[in-house]
């Protein structure tokens, strides 16, 4: 059955690098693909026509999100969270980067992501453009009746899921230049969160590009709404099984650090959730963790490997913008 749904997958992976490369006529995958609570990525090699003199071949890698096979898995509200996640990172490559590296200008060791071929999502009939992550996720779709699985019109709704979601075509970044890892060491970090820190200051004091964010992107990552309560409700539990799987003593009994940030979610909420014009808004990337970056792989002493060297100029890669929003 699995192997069934892997080769309808990679049938209609073709169509959708299409959509940056009309030319390409096959690819092959590269690797086994990532798959991921909310979405699925593949590393391959497209192969194009003899008539296309630009390249014969190139590497690069895609981040799709199937809402059919993901409604086989989730209830409506945690399926929505998914479709949030994409439409957020669709819209910041699309809606916000531009604005960003604009601001940079031609800096060097600015705001890095990979570059971006072609990105889109069809959510009509599931999500509406207007509708936000923090409205009621309890509510189904506007035109689809969950209770008897039919849409308005000829299509039923499962015709409907085979058919919607989204799609990110993006560069692959070199594995020879860069490294992706967990956990990273100490200066590995420091690069991280320089990275990061450069992220923040693009749009540091951007009111009109953080009102663009708030409009065009999800709210925050800290923000409870757009979070799956799921996961407040087990903090204490969660705190335990990490604090004795890394060994940190926690000394509190009951009132474990889990059960005291439960207990404080919702003033954490509100105080990590800045509107656009109050002190201190920026860009928040919502998902700040070493998985998500790309490191810039440093030569061993005496090494003639000259690899490093776009790498190093480039800085950290940020990747998985699907929880950005405006936050501090």
């Amino acid at each position: 059955k699995e192997r069934v749904k892997n080769s309808i997958k990679m049938k209609f992976l073709l169509p959708t690098v299409q959509q940056a490369f009309p030319a390409a006529i096959s690819y092959e995958p590269l690797a086994s693909p990532i798959v991921q609570a909310n979405a699925e990525g593949q590393l391959i090699s497209l192969s194009f026509g003899d008539n296309d003199k630009d390249f014969l071949t190139k590497t690069c890698f895609v981040k799709t999100v199937d809402a059919h096979q993901y409604n086989e898995k989730k209830t409506w509200p945690d399926l929505r969270r998914t479709l949030m996640y994409l439409r957020t990172e669709v819209r910041f490559y699309k809606d916000i980067l531009p604005d960003l590296l604009s601001f940079m200008g031609d800096v060097e060791g600015g705001v890095s992501t990979p570059e971006i071929f072609a990105a889109g999502y069809d959510l009509e009939g599931l999500l509406t453009e207007e509708e936000r992550a923090t409205d009621d996720p309890t509510k189904g779709p506007m035109n689809i009746d969950w209770s008897d699985s039919c849409i308005t019109g000829a299509n039923n709704a499962h015709d409907i899921q085979q058919k919607k979601g989204g799609y990110i075509v993006m560069e692959a970044i070199s594995g020879t230049e860069y490294m992706q890892d967990s956990p990273i060491t100490i200066p590995q970090a420091k690069e991280a969160l320089e990275a990061m820190a450069t992220f923040h200051a693009s749009a540091w004091g951007k009111q009109g590009l953080l009102e663009k964010a708030q409009e065009r992107l999800s709210r925050g990552s800290y923000h409870l709404k757009t979070r799956n309560p799921k996961e407040v409700a087990g903090l204490p539990e969660a705190w335990t099984h990490f604090s004795n799987a890394f060994d940190i003593a926690d000394d509190d009994g009951e009132e474990n650090l889990g059960k005291r940030i439960q207990i404080l979610a919702e003033y954490i909420c509100d105080e990590t959730s800045p509107a656009p014009t109050d002190p201190y808004a920026t860009l928040s990337h919502g998902d700040c963790k070493a998985m998500n970056f790309f490191l810039p792989i440093q030569p061993e002493e005496g090494s003639s490997n000259n690899d490093s060297g776009s790498s190093a100029r480039r800085g950290a890669v940020l990747v998985d913008f699907a929880s950005t929003g405006v936050g501090l």
